[in-house]
């Protein structure tokens, strides 16, 4: 019983971290239009799957790379115990971004 409810914490984790991603990355995009002034002519579309593009990396990272190290990262009170998780997520999500962008070749900027 209390297996199961450490593996819904962790889901729950994982749900969380990935909304996130999604609110912070749309807080970034939206603040960049918004200084470089330039909301027109700017397919949403493409920010859409980059934006899932860094989820899925999220979650890859969090499913291929599992181990003991997100369970104990989880309850560690330490910042210093959850560096080595985060930068696992953030090597992830970052390296499967750049793989889609590198299979697409989207060469789309702001400006």
């Amino acid at each position: 019983m209390i297996s199961h409810r450490i593996r819904g914490v962790e889901a729950l984790y994982i749900v969380l971290q990935a909304a996130a991603v999604i609110l912070l990355f749309w807080a970034w995009f939206v603040m960049l239009a918004h200084l470089s002034g330039s909301y027109r002519g700017v397919e949403l579309t493409r920010y859409n799957s980059y934006c899932l593009a860094l989820v899925a990396g999220l979650l890859a990272g969090n499913l291929l790379g599992r181990s003991r190290s997100v369970r104990e990262a989880l309850y560690e009170r330490s910042i210093l115990e959850h560096l080595p998780v985060t930068f696992r997520q953030l090597s992830w999500s970052v390296g499967c971004l750049l793989v889609y962008l590198f299979i697409i070749k989207d060469n789309a900027h702001i400006s």
